[in-house]
């Protein structure tokens, strides 16, 4: 988590950037990673802000014919979700994030 949990989470302000203005859909269980990395490519040209995940479930990394991930290549993103309860918000990955290529982003 943030800061090893030893820190809280900051209260960050910016230009908001909701993911289903680019073409994300809460729970209609189509893959959202494109629409959330254009979401997040748009905010890193601009200098940062917030991605914002609205309620509902987010679906990555469920298309077995793709392999893009979810990306952040800039500073100042901050992902951030409509909460954890039951009106939250899910980001659920069809796959493992574990990637066995020599050339993993991470």
């Amino acid at each position: 988590g943030y800061a090893y949990g030893e820190t809280p989470i900051p209260n960050k302000k910016g230009t908001i950037f909701n993911i289903t203005d680019f073409g994300a859909i809460a729970n209609d269980g189509i893959d959202d990673t494109q629409a959330i990395n254009t979401t997040i490519e748009t905010a890193g040209k601009q200098g940062g802000g917030i991605v914002y995940f609205p309620k509902g479930i987010f679906h990555v990394n469920t298309d077995t014919t793709k392999t893009d991930i979810v990306k952040i290549n800039y500073s100042n993103i901050v992902l951030r979700g409509a909460g954890s309860d039951e009106n939250g918000t899910i980001i659920y990955s069809g796959s493992s994030t574990h990637q066995a290529e020599d050339n993993s982003p991470w």
